[in-house]
């Protein structure tokens, strides 16, 4: 979600699932761990892809902290913008990030 800016409207199925495929096949170290012969088996990646489903939900439902509201509350603030909507925590996180980077630009 970072690549497109948390920006819904750049996002594409296909792309995301290369990235997830190519993400697994070279730097998740259980990947390399399971065998070619269960790798080819279709229910290999049924049962993957519920996983990512889940962890994907995770991400996207778990609320930011009131610390990390009020972190961006802010910096808001500080900057003098419009607020932003942000809907989990992982949104939250990089709007704090993309935010203090243009506060330190701005010193």
């Amino acid at each position: 979600m970072e690549m497109i800016q948390w920006d819904e409207k750049k996002y594409d199925l296909e792309e995301f699932i290369t990235y997830w495929r190519d993400y697994a096949q070279k730097n998740a170290s259980w990947f390399k761990k399971i065998d070619d012969e269960i790798k080819a088996h279709p229910d290999f990646h049924e049962e993957l892809a519920v996983k990512i489903n889940e962890v994907i939900e995770k991400v996207l439902t778990e609320p930011p902290t009131d610390q990390e509201m009020k972190e961006l509350d802010n910096l808001i603030a500080q900057l003098g913008i419009d607020d932003i909507d942000y809907t989990c925590r992982m949104e939250a996180k990089y709007y704090i990030e993309r935010l203090k980077e243009k506060l330190t630009s701005q010193s």
